[in-house]
C-alpha cells in the first residue's frame, strides 16, 4: 500500500521491496507519480513491469547535463504506455462522495511578522551573489515559510501568529457546530506549538516516530469520539495511509511543496465513508513569497 512512497532504489525500503521474488505483487497508490518519472522506478520494478537496473532506467528517461544531473525528461510516451498496460485506475467519481471545497484564505501579516519577514528577505537579497548552492537559498525560504506560520519558529523574543488567531476562529465555530477538524503543517515544531496553544480543546496529534499503538489510539479517538474534536497532524506522518473521514473541516497552516501531497492530505477526510461536505481552508499570508 502507498507504493509511491518507495521512490529510492538505494534506500533500505527500496532494496527490500526489490528483493521480493516468486510471488504475485500488487502496488496500491492514490497518487502514483508525485514529482518526476524517476520516482516510478521502484513501483514498476517491484511489479516486474520493467527489467532494467536504475542506471539504465535513468539514462532511458532522463536528459542530463555534463555532470550527470537531471535537467529534463525524454521517452515519456513509453512511460505512459507502461502505466496504461500495468495500471488499473479508478477515480473517486465512482464513489459518489459529498463535495470537497478548497477555500484559500489571504491573511494580513501583523507588524511583528512583517518586520521579521522583511529582515530575512533583505538578508537573502544581500547574499544572493554569494549563494552558489540552491540548498542554501532553500534554508532561507524555509525561514520565510516559518515566519508566516508562527514567529516563534525563528525567534524567542517575538511570539506572534496571525494564522493561529484565525485558526482559533475556525475551531470555535466547529466546536459550536459539534464538528471535527484536521489541521496540517509540514513543521513538527509548529504542530507541537499548536497542541500547547489550543490545549483547552484537548487536541489529538499525529507526527513522525510515534509508536503504532499510539497513532492508532489518536486516530480511533478522533474517529469514534462524539462531538467536536481537533487533530493536529504533520503532513509527512498524517497525510497518507490513514482514514480520518469524520472530519468535515481541514486546515493547512502551510503548504507542502507539491500538489499531490496536498491532495493526499486533504483526502484523509474526503474518502469512502465521508458523509458531509469537506471544507479545506488553506491559510496564506498576503505579500509573502
Amino acid at each position: 500500500d502507498e507504493v509511491h512512497k518507495a521512490k529510492n532504489p538505494n534506500s533500505a525500503q527500496g532494496r527490500g521491496l526489490l528483493k521480493l521474488k516468486g510471488c504475485p505483487k500488487i502496488g496500491l497508490s492514490g497518487t502514483l507519480l508525485v514529482k518526476n518519472p524517476l520516482d516510478l522506478y521502484v513501483p514498476l520494478k517491484l511489479i516486474e513491469a520493467i527489467n532494467m537496473n536504475f542506471y539504465s532506467y535513468s539514462n532511458r528517461y532522463t536528459v542530463k547535463d555534463n555532470w550527470g544531473n537531471p535537467i529534463g525528461w525524454k521517452n515519456m510516451a513509453e512511460i505512459a504506455d507502461l502505466l496504461k498496460q500495468y495500471m488499473l485506475r479508478r477515480t473517486k467519481n465512482i464513489l459518489d462522495l459529498p463535495p470537497k471545497i478548497e477555500n484559500p484564505i489571504l491573511l494580513e501579516m501583523s507588524k511583528e511578522e512583517t518586520k521579521l519577514y522583511n529582515a530575512i528577505v533583505e538578508e537573502v537579497r544581500g547574499e544572493c551573489d554569494k549563494i552558489a548552492n540552491p540548498v542554501q537559498a532553500l534554508s532561507k525560504i524555509t525561514r520565510l515559510r516559518q515566519i508566516c506560520c508562527h514567529t516563534g519558529l525563528v525567534s524567542t523574543k517575538v511570539l506572534k501568529s496571525t494564522k493561529f488567531d484565525y485558526l482559533r476562529e475556525i475551531l470555535e465555530e466547529a466546536k459550536a457546530n459539534n464538528e471535527k477538524v484536521l489541521v496540517f503543517s509540514m513543521f513538527r515544531e509548529l504542530i507541537e506549538m499548536a497542541v500547547e496553544e489550543f490545549k483547552e480543546y484537548n487536541p489529538l496529534h499525529i507526527w513522525g516516530q510515534m509508536k503504532q499503538i499510539e497513532l492508532e489510539e489518536q486516530r480511533d479517538t478522533f474517529q469514534n469520539g462524539e462531538g467536536f474534536q481537533v487533530l493536529f497532524g504533520v503532513i509527512q506522518a498524517a497525510g497518507t495511509g490513514i482514514t480520518l473521514n469524520q472530519a468535515s473541516t481541514v486546515v493547512f497552516l502551510d503548504l507542502p511543496w507539491d500538489r499531490a501531497t496536498l491532495e493526499q492530505a486533504e483526502d484523509r477526510a474526503h474518502r469512502i465513508g465521508t458523509r458531509k461536505t469537506v471544507m479545506v481552508h488553506i491559510l496564506l499570508m498576503k505579500d509573502s513569497y
